[in-house]
């Protein structure tokens, strides 16, 4: 029992000295094994604000965390150290050899399809079919929404949009996250079915490169290209249109100025 009485004051004292050493810390305080999970935890719904606030006293702010530590870095310094001084020192796991994270050689090859691809008339022609149809499922949504007098998460939808998006234009495939039950578009079908034996989709581009043996790309680079292709046409597209629509809402007069540029044109404007 005095065994068990001593180990648990022993245990009480670490855990009050590892918490008063903390006291004038300008990172979130952590407990012994738990890190910060649980000042995390609490903040799990305003993540972005909870960081940003400790970002705001110290330019580089690192939480510990169970089995490992994060590190936040917001001086700009420090982001061109990581990002172009010392850029192969820093694992990059999720992204892989995708564009944003090979360098030399290997990048001047898949910006080198990419934008060969980009520049082709017959890619533009798709991807303006595509993103208009979808725009058009987008705006019936919103319509439907507007006339059964319901709430909409924005941000939500557009996500949705830009991701059936890109996957269309980058891969060829529909995955159709968007609702299925919306308007038929007669002309992105004859597109379609015009095309059923051309492949104008960025995936085929970057296969097709792949086939020679002095390229070296492997399974894994497609699916770094694939997810890196993902990352950049959904969610920096969604995030700025989000973020638009909050700023355009928020001043009505530019709201008005847009609504009646847009009714001047008419409903017969494509």
């Amino acid at each position: 029992m005095q065994l068990i009485l001593a180990i648990f004051c022993m245990l009480c004292s670490w855990i009050f000295i590892h918490r008063l050493k903390q006291k004038n810390n300008k990172w979130p305080k952590t407990w012994p094994f738990l890190g910060a999970a649980f000042e995390q935890l609490a903040d799990v719904d305003a993540m972005h604000d909870w960081i940003l606030g400790y970002l705001s006293k110290s330019r580089t702010v690192v939480v510990s965390m169970p089995f490992t530590t994060y590190t936040y870095i917001a001086d700009p310094a420090d982001v061109e150290h990581v990002l172009r001084r010392n850029f192969k020192n820093y694992p990059k796991v999720l992204l892989g050899d995708g564009i944003f994270n090979v360098d030399g050689e290997l990048w001047r090859k898949q910006r080198k399809t990419a934008s060969f691809e980009f520049a082709s008339k017959n890619f533009r022609d798709f991807s303006t079919v595509v993103f208009r149809d979808y725009s058009l499922k987008h705006f019936e949504i919103l319509s439907q929404a507007s006339h059964n007098n319901q709430t909409v998460d924005m941000q939500e939808l557009l996500m949705r949009m830009t991701l059936d998006s890109i996957c269309k234009v980058g891969f060829g495939v529909e995955i159709g996250t968007l609702a299925p039950n919306l308007p038929h578009n007669e002309f992105a079908t004859a597109f379609d079915s015009a095309n059923m034996t051309i492949k104008h989709d960025i995936l085929s581009r970057f296969i097709e490169l792949s086939q020679d043996p002095d390229n070296n790309m492997t399974d894994k680079s497609l699916r770094d290209v694939v997810l890196n292709f993902v990352i950049a046409g959904r969610d920096t597209s969604a995030t700025t249109l989000s973020w638009a629509i909050d700023m355009i809402m928020s001043h009505q007069d530019v709201a008005q100025k847009l609504y009646g540029g847009a009714k001047r044109l008419g409903t017969g404007f494509n």
